[in-house]
């Protein structure tokens, strides 16, 4: 399998639990945010975004982040 992205690295140790003040922050941030306010937080961490929206709609996505960061 592939590595994983930074942004699905940050993305993993944020929902560990060790993923930083700011990063935590961002990730409740977009967690909270509706589709418009969303599109304007991509405009500065695009791939972070792209990946809370994986994390929380597509099924499997966190499984296979977890597999990958364990390869």
């Amino acid at each position: 399998m592939s590595k994983l992205t930074d942004a699905e690295l940050d993305l993993y140790f944020v929902v560990k639990g060790s993923g930083g003040n700011f990063k935590t922050k961002l990730f409740e941030l977009i967690c909270a945010s509706d589709i418009c306010n969303q599109e304007l937080l991509k405009r500065a961490f695009p791939d972070f975004v792209e990946v809370v929206i994986k994390y929380k709609n597509e099924a499997g996505y966190w499984t296979q982040v977890q597999e990958r960061y364990n390869d």
